[in-house]
C-alpha cells in the first residue's frame, strides 16, 4: 500500500515539474511575437539563416525593434528562442539576415523560406521657433555695499543706481551658449554721475534646444509579410498594407527592399526650453560726468588715477516672460575724486588751484539688474 502511494506522489510530482517548466517556458518574453500557427494548429518555430551561413535554430518569437546607433535609427531583430528549457534572446540587424525558414507555412504546409525585410519609414518632424542667438537689454541697476568711512567723503552711502545698455550683435558666432555684448551705462552715486563702459560675456549653462523623437510601429511590431495563406496550392506574398500616415509624414526612400505590410512612423519633436540661466563675466572703464572733483588734473598726484569696473554674476530671463531679464551678482569698482588738500605741499610752479588730492573708493558691491529685454533669430 505503501508502495502505491509512493509512486502515486513521484508520478504527481513529475506532472507537476512538466507543468511548471512549460509555464517557465512560455513565459511572455519567449512569445512576445509568437510565430503564426499551422494549419493544425500546432505551435511553431522558426531557423533564422544569417548571410554568412550561420543558422539560429529554434525561434519562438520574432519582434521588430529600433536601435539608436551613433545618433542614427536602424531596425532590427530581437529574437526569442528555447535553450536548455530557458529563454534566451539575441539581437539581428536585418542587413544581416537572409531569410526565415517557418515549417507548415510553405505550400501544401510544406516549409515556408522568405527573406525578412525592414518596414518602410515615415518621418515627421514638427519644430519650434529656434533660440534666439542675439540680445539687447535695457536694465535699472540697483548697487548696495557698504557706507562711506572715509574722511574726505569720496564714496557713496550703502546704495547707488542707475542703469545699463547690452547688445550682442553676433549671433552664434562663438556657439550656441556664448555670447559676446558690449555696452555701457550711467551710474549715480552720491550725486555724481559716472559713465561705465562695458564688455559682457555670458555662457548659457542649462536650457537650449532639444529633439524627442518616438517611434511607432503599424500596424504591429509582429507583423512580417509572409505568404497568401488563403490560396493554399502556390506561394503568393500578402498585398501590401494601406499607408497609415496622413501628407505631414514624409517617406525615407531606400535602395534596400523593404516589407509593405508593416511601417514604421518616426516623430521628431523639437523642444525649446525657456528656462535658461547664464553666468556672466563683464568689466570695462569708467568715464566721468560734469562734477566737482572728476578727472585726474589738477592734483598733487594724477597717475594715481585711472576708474574700472570688474564684474560676475548669474542670471536669466524670465521663464513665463522672455521679454523680462534678471541677474544677481558682485562688481568691483574703483573710482577716483579730487578734493582740496590744505596739508598738501604746494607744486614747484606754487599754483594755488593746484593744491588738490587724488582719492580712490575701491567699491564693492552687491548688483542687482532687472529690466527688459529684446532677442531674436540670426
Amino acid at each position: 500500500m505503501n508502495k502505491f502511494f509512493t509512486t502515486c506522489l513521484v508520478i504527481g510530482l513529475i506532472g507537476i515539474t512538466d507543468v511548471l517548466g512549460q509555464s517557465l517556458l512560455k513565459k511572455p518574453d519567449c512569445y512576445e511575437c509568437a510565430l503564426p500557427q499551422t494549419s493544425i494548429g500546432k505551435e511553431n518555430i522558426a531557423d533564422v539563416i544569417l548571410n554568412n551561413g550561420t543558422v539560429l535554430y529554434g525561434a519562438t518569437s520574432l519582434k521588430r525593434i529600433i536601435l539608436n546607433k551613433f545618433g542614427s535609427y536602424v531596425q532590427a531583430l530581437s529574437v526569442s528562442y528555447k535553450n536548455d528549457s530557458k529563454c534566451r534572446d539575441t539581437t539581428l540587424l536585418f542587413t544581416e539576415i537572409k531569410e526565415l525558414r517557418i515549417s507548415g507555412l510553405g505550400p501544401n504546409g510544406g516549409t515556408l523560406a522568405t527573406p525578412i525585410y525592414p518596414a518602410r519609414e515615415y518621418i515627421f518632424t514638427q519644430g519650434t521657433e529656434q533660440i534666439p542667438s542675439s540680445f539687447l537689454e535695457i536694465t535699472p541697476t540697483l548697487f548696495v555695499s557698504g557706507s562711506d568711512a572715509s574722511i574726505r567723503k569720496v564714496g557713496f552711502n550703502s546704495i547707488a543706481y542707475g542703469a545699463e545698455v547690452l547688445i550682442s550683435p553676433f549671433g552664434k558666432l562663438f556657439g550656441n551658449r556664448l555670447s559676446l555684448a558690449f555696452g555701457g551705462g550711467a551710474l549715480l552715486e552720491s550725486s555724481r554721475l559716472r559713465i561705465p563702459v562695458l564688455a559682457h560675456l555670458r555662457y548659457t549653462i542649462l536650457g537650449g534646444q532639444e529633439e524627442q523623437v518616438s517611434n511607432t510601429l503599424v500596424p504591429s511590431p509582429c507583423k512580417f509579410r509572409l505568404r497568401d495563406t488563403s490560396i493554399l496550392s502556390s506561394f503568393v506574398y500578402e498585398k501590401p498594407s494601406p499607408i497609415p500616415f496622413d501628407s505631414k509624414y514624409e517617406e525615407i526612400t531606400s535602395l534596400s527592399p523593404q516589407d509593405s505590410t508593416v511601417y514604421v512612423g518616426r516623430k521628431n519633436v523639437i523642444v525649446r526650453d525657456d528656462f535658461r540661466p547664464f553666468i556672466f563675466l563683464e568689466g570695462g572703464p569708467i568715464f566721468n560726468g560734469n562734477f566737482i572733483g572728476k578727472g585726474a588734473e589738477p592734483s598733487v598726484n594724477p597717475d594715481d588715477y585711472s576708474q574700472y569696473a570688474i564684474g560676475a554674476g548669474i542670471g536669466t530671463a524670465l521663464p513665463f516672460a522672455q521679454n523680462i531679464t534678471m541677474s544677481l551678482g558682485y562688481r568691483y569698482m574703483r573710482l577716483n575724486l579730487r578734493t582740496p588738500c590744505a596739508n598738501c605741499p604746494p607744486p614747484a610752479s606754487g599754483e594755488p588751484e593746484k593744491f588738490f588730492f587724488l582719492n580712490t573708493n575701491n567699491s564693492h558691491s552687491v548688483m542687482l539688474k532687472f529690466g527688459w529685454r529684446l532677442e531674436w533669430i540670426q
